[in-house]
């Protein structure tokens, strides 16, 4: 029979169990406190002292460091680089690496080896890199290896370790990788299936996990649901943007599928714009016949309607309209009538209108070009037809870099205004060298097909009505590919630079011409007229003198 010890018994035990425990705790606690300072004795980061901990028991204080306000740099306790050490910079270090690795340059690659991935195989790793086992180093292959880790958006550092032995180098890149994307998952979207949702975002498993990208994929699925009929979608992230989540979770509110029931507009004055006019200018447009075909109600494209409506009033001169819009939901919630409030205000007239900067051309000439008068109404269009008309005057004179600002003055009272057409005329300008370049994989065209089809004549005046006549006419000859297919259309250059030749600087005999001993000379001009120097010159400018003499012009190739 075994005797087992009564609970006063074992409670006595538990006791002195404590006691003890208490008694050794207490006795190495005055063992601490009594060590005497040891002054040949350091510790990185300390005074030179072994001071007693403090805060832990209500009887021990902390004694002061008198020493630690006294410190000089260099000294031991101070943390930090001593005074003569200077920190490197990363590209410090790596022109060190680089001149480091110049000294392996030619010694055969006995081995390369990963470190440090995860995530990516090794297989991927030396896939992405050029450097090859047994062939040679080459340290420019090297640090375009580094580049193109790098490049991968799947590694944020690369350092390469290189170590010789007896068979050759043996090459480690040690890689720290970026987190990886798991996989990606969407939950809640009904209207868009899984594949448009990964298309549009362009988030897949095995990119790496960065949190714009993640933003901006929420930002990208948003938009697409508000830009079909969902206005009231909303996407936000369930994982992934937290430290070690890999798994990405879209939650998708699509909302209810809004379309447009009417499009209405109200406040406008029906002689001036009808409501048929204006709803030609909306990228919003109600229901056709049923659901399928109804229009989506796109709050952007409202947006974009309202900018286009004031356009729309400012250029017949209501430069005060405003537009409002008002929209109104059904008892469902699907269908809206959207309602545009427009209030266009006073419509300006044109006071004075006058002309300044010109010096080469009389107001009288240029009044005459001018539509718009005093008393009528402003309108854009007008105004722009007569800013051309303006440049197409000084094109035809020379300047074809001639400029025309029209300057809209506000006047004190409302509905008035003053038009003023700032010129800056610039220089004058002549055809000189005309140029001819055909392109293309064997071009057989002569320079004459081309220049019989153009209206600049070397000596005459510049003009831009001429040079666009020419370029539509080279592109209508269907002698030239045109389209983005086929090539660029034939384009017309300007350049009033100076060129300068150095034929006969450079010492050399000119270029033979085979059709010479053939061919007589002759003075032609554009392919036409051999002798267009016998006839009378025919003043196509009547108002600027004409050259006396005019260089001839080689047709031919």
């Amino acid at each position: 029979m075994t005797n087992h010890p009564s609970f006063n018994q074992r409670l006595m035990l538990r006791i002195r169990a404590l006691a003890c425990i208490l008694c050794l705790g207490l006795s190495s606690f005055t063992f601490a406190q009594q060590v005497p300072d040891n002054p040949g004795t350091f510790r990185p980061g300390s005074t030179g002292q072994v001071q007693p901990a403090s805060g832990i028991f209500p009887g021990a204080t902390r004694s002061p460091r008198p020493n630690s306000l006294n410190r000089q740099p260099g000294t031991p306790g101070m943390r930090g680089p001593a005074q003569n050490s200077t920190p490197q910079t990363s590209e410090q270090m790596k022109q060190e690496e680089e001149q480091q690795h110049l000294q392996y340059e030619g010694l055969p690659v006995a081995s390369i080896e990963f470190k440090g991935n995860q995530f990516l195989t090794g297989e991927r790793l030396y896939g992405t890199i050029k450097t090859r086992i047994d062939r040679s180093f080459d340290a420019a292959i090297v640090q375009e290896d580094v580049r193109a880790l790098y490049g991968t958006g799947l590694i944020r550092d690369v350092r390469l370790l290189v170590k010789k032995s007896n068979l050759g180098l043996h090459l480690t890149f040690e890689v720290f990788e970026r987190p990886t994307i798991a996989t990606v998952r969407y939950i809640g979207n009904r209207m868009y299936l899984d594949k448009k949702l990964t298309k549009e975002t362009n988030l897949k498993a095995g990119d790496a996990l960065d949190l714009f990208t993640i933003e901006d994929a929420t930002r990208k699925i948003q938009e697409l649901y508000h830009d079909h009929g969902f206005p009231k979608a909303h996407v936000s992230v369930l994982e992934g943007l937290k430290p070690g989540e890999r798994d990405v979770v879209f939650y998708i509110n699509e909302g209810p599928r809004e379309k447009i029931a009417a499009v209405e507009v109200v406040g406008n004055d029906p002689h001036l714009a009808q409501d048929a006019r204006l709803l030609t200018l909306f990228e919003s447009k109600a229901k056709l016949s049923n659901w399928i075909i109804g229009g989506d109600y796109i709050p952007s494209k409202v947006e974009s309607d309202m900018a286009k409506l004031i356009g729309y009033y400012r250029n017949l001169g209501y430069f005060q309209a405003t537009v409002g819009r008002q929209i109104d939901y059904d008892d469902s919630g699907h269908w809206v009538t959207l309602r545009f409030i427009v209030n266009e205000g006073p419509r300006y007239r044109i006071t004075s209108m006058r002309v300044e900067g010109n010096q080469k051309v009389s107001n009288a000439s240029l009044n005459k070009l001018v539509s718009i008068q005093p008393g009528d109404y402003f309108l854009r269009g007008q105004l722009n037809n007569d800013i051309d008309a303006l440049r197409d005057l000084y094109g035809k004179l020379g300047y074809i870099y001639s400029q025309v600002t029209p300057d809209i003055r506000f006047q004190e009272n409302p509905g008035e205004l003053e038009v003023v057409f700032d010129i800056d005329e610039g220089e004058q300008f002549k055809v000189g060298e005309i140029d001819v370049h055909i392109s293309g994989i064997s071009p057989h065209t002569k320079n004459s097909v081309v220049l019989n089809r153009l209206s600049l004549i070397p000596g005459y005046l510049a003009s831009n009505q001429e040079v666009r006549s020419s370029e539509r006419r080279l592109r209508h000859s269907s002698l030239f590919n045109d389209g983005a297919m086929m090539g660029s259309p034939p384009t017309i250059v300007v350049r009033t630079e100076e060129i300068q030749t150095e034929t006969e600087e450079s010492g050399l005999p000119p270029a033979p011409n085979p059709k010479a001993a053939t061919d007589p000379a002759q003075n032609t001009i554009r392919g036409q007229s051999p002798m267009f120097n016998s006839g009378p010159q025919i003043d196509r400018t009547s108002a600027f003198p004409l050259p006396q003499a005019m260089a001839p012009r080689v047709t031919n190739r």
